[in-house]
């Protein structure tokens, strides 16, 4: 999987983008994590904030241009679930030694 850092490309694919658009939570190689993170063919596009209710291009996040993703999980399954799953979800992220902080560009809603 990769980061869609560039403008013209995330929006492309934010116009191809499949409802319902599957979502992941993904670790990049400097140990952060980025919950609900939407995916296109493979390609992280951007994190869905707010319950859904908005959506932050990795293309505007300019501290993203050399990160690359070290590891994903498709929130499906028991991950999606309200309680247990976000308990999976932060056990998985935890193991893989995240750091369980927001990164500052994503905006506590």
């Amino acid at each position: 999987m990769e980061l869609v850092t560039r403008p013209e490309e995330s929006q492309t694919l934010q116009r191809e983008m499949p409802i319902p658009v599957p979502v992941f939570d993904i670790v990049l190689d400097n140990g952060s994590l980025l919950p609900n993170v939407a995916v296109v063919d493979d390609r992280a596009v951007g994190v869905i904030v707010g319950c859904h209710t908005g959506f932050i291009a990795f293309a505007d996040v300019p501290e993203l241009a050399s990160r690359q993703v070290g590891h994903a999980l498709r929130i499906a399954g028991a991950y999606s679930m309200p309680v247990i799953g976000a308990w999976l979800r932060r056990r998985w992220a935890a193991r893989l030694g995240a750091r369980p902080s927001r990164p500052s560009w994503i905006p506590p809603l």
